[in-house]
């Protein structure tokens, strides 16, 4: 035989009118109406099929039928609120899920990571790669069950927007090291430029076409050229001298603050794509965290600010 429970805001509801015997007082304390608390013992009392409360001068007394059950009621609510104390500890325990691209991890997400965990104390994080980009089929990223994704796209391509939070805007810049700048020589020279080799990340297939026209206003001919298959290894052979890469600008501000690399023309060429912050979904067990962790992301993040030129 099926018995349908009343719901725990009405077992509630009854545990804190029997304790104060006030129906004022318990809208007051439980954010509602008076006439919801009234409704809510209306249908308890009609589930049990039984009055459970008299009015009174003082308010409400409880009958001797409400006195029998407040017992077995509040020991009932007791266990219920162990099972979800237990519950969220577990949940708490397990690590935030981030999906991130593999540059935005290895270049700009793993060198913050001593910052994060402090900022979240007890909190573990599992962080989970894949390539990016625009040469890649939706089904690359597969089903991680992530808690939070970092999403590099327009804004008119996010499948939930209502889940996604703006992080930085990008802008797309040549960078190299100090070192290959010296050999470059004039680097505002499109002359200079015709002897140097470019990097390309084939997962951001014709972004040098797009910047070399915004500054030069023509596709320069260059003598060499070396294709990666990410951002990440074009900035680790930019670092070691190997030639210039068009990157990401905010992904590489901390080499640039460094001097690591420097930029070998003054043109930051804005984009339409930008960084964002995705939630898994709304019952993600990790939600409540979502909002900070979008702060702590923004406030660590260049949003697409023009980097300095560097001429030597």
């Amino acid at each position: 035989m099926n018995i349908h429970l009343p719901s725990s805001t009405a077992l509630i509801t009854f545990e804190r009118l029997f304790r104060v015997r006030s129906i004022n007082k318990v809208a007051e304390q439980m954010h509602m109406t008076p006439p919801a608390v009234s409704y809510q013992i209306n249908m308890l009392e009609t589930m049990l099929g039984q009055q459970l409360f008299l009015r009174s001068r003082k308010g409400v007394e409880p009958t001797p039928f409400a006195e029998s059950i407040y017992f077995d009621i509040t020991v009932a609510l007791e266990h219920l609120r162990s099972v979800m104390h237990r519950s969220r500890d577990q949940q708490r325990s397990a690590p935030i899920r981030i999906l991130a691209t593999q540059a935005l991890a290895s270049l700009w997400l793993l060198p913050k990571m001593p910052d994060l965990l402090e900022h979240f104390p007890g909190v573990h994080f599992e962080i989970i790669s894949w390539k990016g980009g625009f040469d890649h089929k939706e089904t690359e990223r597969g089903q991680q069950g992530f808690d939070f994704e970092f999403r590099y796209a327009r804004h008119d391509e996010l499948s939930q927007p209502e889940l996604a939070r703006l992080i930085s805007s990008d802008m797309a810049i040549p960078v190299c090291s100090p070192d290959y700048l010296k050999r470059l020589g004039a680097p505002e020279s499109p002359d200079a430029w015709r002897s140097a080799t470019i990097l390309h990340a084939r997962n951001w297939p014709g972004i040098w076409e797009r910047w070399c026209i915004a500054a030069f206003q023509q596709v320069i001919p260059v003598d060499h050229a070396l294709h990666f298959q990410g951002t990440s290894l074009c900035v680790q052979a930019a670092l070691g001298g190997v030639g210039i890469a068009i990157v990401h600008a905010p992904l590489v501000t901390e080499d640039l603050r460094a001097r690591r690399l420097v930029c070998p023309h003054p043109l930051s060429l804005p984009v339409e794509e930008a960084y964002f912050a995705v939630l898994g979904d709304d019952h993600t067990r990790h939600a409540d965290l979502f909002d900070g962790f979008v702060a702590w992301c923004r406030a660590h993040m260049d949003h697409g600010k023009p980097i300095a030129y560097s001429k030597n």
